[in-house]
């Protein structure tokens, strides 16, 4: 905490109560990803699969 010039408490107070904010923020923002992306994939399976997913790249070793 020194590094950061977190010398008093009252500082330090107000910094674990903005990560603990950015953290919640950051958990719901992948919650709301999380549920777009479960409802693209639920409307149509097939076609999530073959236009987000990276297709697998045939390697000549695998091909021969």
């Amino acid at each position: 905490m020194e590094l950061k010039g977190l010398n008093n408490l009252s500082k330090a107070v107000q910094y674990s109560l903005v990560l603990t904010l950015e953290l919640d923020f950051n958990s719901k923002e992948e919650k709301l990803f999380n549920e777009c992306t479960d409802s693209l994939v639920k409307m149509d399976p097939k076609g999530y699969c073959l236009n987000e997913i990276v297709k697998v790249s045939p390697f000549p070793l695998w091909t021969n």
